[in-house]
């Protein structure tokens, strides 16, 4: 997930970045005495690992508002290394913590849901519904990719890494047997759900906007509407929705409904609002202005008008786009560069109003 590094001076950033270690470390339970490990990440200021799999990276490119960005990840066994180290913690507060205290954008989320003992479906039951298009799915391309042998494992692929939604399903024992990891348990099939961009985020959204709703029932739900398998049938496959769900399978998924995730709503290209950043300067300057002109507000409100006459010709689309993503989110008009010259015009005409010498 991103979040912004919120700095209103430069040479505050050092000491933006260090409160920003502390503060992420607090909530992973770092102890007083155990550091970040410093690490590399191309295009970050500064990158640190906590541990093993959870690295944080911050001073990074900056968002649409100003502000650089910080890049967490909890890589491989970084998920495990989470509930080890916050037992008080639940992935509910993760996710709140992140999403709604820090202002964080998740940009990709996986979900795994592991079957050790094949009690309701198996990897090849799932496999031979699939080639029977006994099925119906989320994705577009109904077409899955099949890859591997029944010795090294087996997967069963809908979507790729480019796309925003994922689905693989493999026998995950093979794969750890493999790479000569040894396992208990005799059987292991992974389905995983991968989400990314605007689809980590719907997935959030939805999730924290649920109420009563637990993690595990709410992927499940999200699971059901991905990959829908459908009894034994003569249907055409572009009739399978007329056919009911398999009983194993609805079993698989502990007898839930289908969820089906909203888009979530908002501010494009930024994470906090423009607003946010040039408030505080804005207040500061005003201040200045009307101090230096021997606490003449009506000559400091004039010098702001001269000041934004100024910066009219300077506007160009990546300005526009500040306004336009705050007005979008609030469902206003767009205005156009047009709009902007304007309000320039009117600007000049009220300046030399207030110039007038009576």
């Amino acid at each position: 997930m991103t979040f912004p590094l919120v700095v209103r001076k430069a040479e505050l950033q050092t000491t933006e970045i260090e409160r920003t270690y502390k503060e992420i470390g607090k909530f992973f339970n770092i102890e007083p005495d155990e550091k970040w490990i410093s690490s590399y990440k191309q295009r970050y200021q500064e990158s640190r690992i906590l541990g093993d799999y959870i690295e944080l990276s911050v001073g990074g490119p900056e968002f649409a508002n100003g502000f650089p960005s910080c890049l967490l990840e909890l890589k491989g066994k970084g998920c495990r290394e989470f509930e080890v180290r916050c037992p008080d913690k639940t992935w509910d507060d993760l996710i709140k913590f992140f999403a709604i205290e820090i202002d964080g954008q998740i940009k990709r989320i996986d979900i795994a849901i592991d079957d050790f003992d094949g009690k309701y479906v198996t990897f090849d039951y799932v496999l031979e519904k699939l080639n029977k298009k006994q099925f119906i799915s989320q994705f577009k391309d109904k077409n899955f990719d099949f890859i591997g042998n029944a010795v090294k494992g087996r997967t069963i692929q809908f979507g790729s890494h480019k796309s925003s939604l994922m689905l693989c399903i493999y026998e995950k024992l093979k794969q750890q047997l493999k790479l000569g990891i040894d396992c208990k348990q005799s059987y292991w099939v992974r389905y995983e759900m991968r989400f990314n961009d605007t689809r980590a985020l719907d997935f959030i959204s939805n999730y924290i906007n649920l109420e009563n709703v637990k993690l595990r029932q709410y992927v499940m739900q999200i699971f059901y509407n991905m990959l829908d398998i459908k009894e034994d049938n003569n249907r055409n496959f572009e009739h399978q929705n007329r056919v009911q769900t398999d009983p194993k399978w609805l079993s698989f998924l502990d007898n839930v409904e289908k969820y089906k995730m909203e888009h979530a709503k908002k501010l494009e290209g930024t994470y906090l609002t423009y607003e946010d950043w040039f408030k505080p300067i804005l207040g500061q300057a005003f201040i200045y202005l009307i101090c230096i002109n021997k606490f003449e507000i009506y000559t400091a409100l004039t010098k702001v008008i001269e000041s934004s006459i100024s910066q009219i010709d300077l506007y160009n689309n990546q300005k526009l786009k500040k306004i336009n993503s705050y007005l979008k989110n609030q469902n206003m008009n767009l205005i156009t560069l047009e709009q902007i010259k304007e309000l320039g015009m009117e600007l000049k005409q009220i300046l030399e109003e207030r110039k007038l010498p009576f």
